[in-house]
């Protein structure tokens, strides 16, 4: 990727893909964030206090949090500033709206936002919206997050699948048809669905059986932010490989792949962390043999792991014809040149990724999601394997600037010269191998 590179973000008609399978669907799409929705409290603060002290707020405000639901009004706002058509939808557990005040702003707040919310499972009393409260330091663009939930999480693949709007008869969606879903019909094109690792076993579950129920050239993508396990002893890492996007973040690294050492993000990311990370993308063999990528068999089908790194930019792993490649790349500081608010910069940096990985177009290369979701004309021959891995990269280039832009704002309503910004950003920024 070098200066000359041109980029786009790709009408409808641009991002339909030049097979007949894929012109049978649909053109403008959906992207689907299953996971976690929250109310938040925010308060601003000089400094963060001592224990056992009195501070002084300079403001307080509450909106909706959560990543799922983050990234889903981001994605949302990205759409709007491009002028693209695409389906933001929703899949999460509330409480009654009825009776609790919480989760009815929420959705208010949403609809506004532009996401649709038909995907979110809402429970009867005593089960209340999760709250975060908040605290951000102004002095150090921190922020202090103490999490409330009383509320249970999906507690089957069923209800995630359900929520996501598809259904057991969905199968077949891969055949000469596209799948038939409850979601609107725009769900019906090319669709992006994208997974919190939490409620492990129902997640998991939900994502071994979506491939079929998804319409022909869909992905799925799946963010690992936190470590986890579950009744029936998964953890987090067995959901990479059932993702063509893996994110990874730099808390979970340090808290498991780091031998408890905390890593800073002026520090690179561990080599020893980000081959863990890959190995589990593409398990062994039923032999025991290591596999290098999912192109071996009995590897997953990721081919894309991201580990943002906050101020350190972003690591990329592209799976290419040669095996994984590793990449880097800078962060890129806020239109403002300050930072000042670093809440749902994760977040947003995924909703980013994925808003490009569908429509941004990197000279007349197909997007990510064509080439992920068509695998067998993409990694035939190193031409295939060389446009995967520059369109990956761009996508995370365009990512890195619109979370950078959203540092320098308080709250999640990003500067209006965000996508121009991240374009061009993306157009001359310079990876480096790792």
């Amino acid at each position: 990727m070098n200066a000359q590179l041109h980029l786009q973000l790709a009408t409808p008609r641009q991002m339909a893909s030049e097979s007949s399978e894929s012109r049978a669907c649909p053109l403008s799409g959906s992207t689907i964030f299953v996971g976690n929705a929250c109310w938040d409290v925010i308060v601003d603060v000089l400094a963060f206090p001592a224990e056992d002290c009195e501070a002084r707020a300079s403001s307080f405000e509450g909106a909706c949090g959560g990543n799922a639901c983050n990234s889903a009004a981001i994605a949302a706002q990205l759409i709007e500033q491009a002028g693209t058509a695409r389906l933001i939808r929703l899949a999460s557990v509330i409480g009654d709206p009825a009776s609790d005040a919480s989760s009815g702003a929420f959705l208010r707040s949403m609809k506004k936002a532009g996401v649709d919310t038909g995907g979110c499972v809402a429970l009867p009393p005593p089960a209340t919206l999760p709250q975060s409260f908040i605290v951000r330091a102004d002095a150090t663009a921190s922020r202090t997050i103490f999490h409330y939930r009383a509320i249970r999480e999906f507690d089957s693949a069923d209800e995630i699948l359900e929520a996501a709007g598809f259904t057991a008869s969905d199968a077949g969606g891969r055949g000469d048809t596209c799948a038939a879903a409850t979601a609107p019909s725009e769900a019906l094109a090319p669709t992006i669905a994208h997974f919190e690792g939490r409620a492990l076993d129902a997640t998991h579950a939900a994502m071994t059986q979506l491939p079929p129920l998804l319409p022909l050239g869909s992905i799925i993508s799946v963010e690992v932010e936190k470590p986890r396990n579950s009744a029936a002893a998964l953890t987090v890492l067995d959901l990479l490989p059932l993702a063509d996007i893996a994110f990874v973040s730099r808390e979970f690294v340090c808290a498991t792949l780091t031998g408890g050492a905390v890593v800073s993000e002026a520090a690179p990311c561990p080599p020893a962390a980000l081959a863990t990370v890959l190995r589990c993308c593409s398990p062994s063999s039923p032999a025991g043999a290591a596999q290098d990528g999912p192109d071996t068999a009995g590897g997953g089908r990721c081919r894309v792991v991201v580990v943002p790194w906050g101020a350190g930019g972003v690591n990329m792993c592209v799976s290419t014809c040669t095996g994984w490649q590793r990449w880097h790349i800078p962060c890129r500081s806020p239109e403002s040149g300050v930072v000042v608010d670093t809440v749902g910069a994760g977040d947003v940096f995924i909703a980013a990724f994925l808003h490009a990985a569908a429509s941004l177009v990197c000279q007349g290369i197909p997007t990510l999601v064509e080439l992920l979701g068509n695998p067998a004309s993409a990694y035939i021959d190193a031409a295939g394997c060389e446009a995967l891995r520059r369109t990956a990269l761009a996508c995370a280039a365009f990512a890195c600037s619109v979370a950078g832009d959203k540092c320098g704002v308080r709250g999640l309503r990003l500067p209006a010269a965000t996508l121009r910004r991240a374009l061009d950003w993306a157009a001359t920024a310079t990876p480096t191998s790792i």
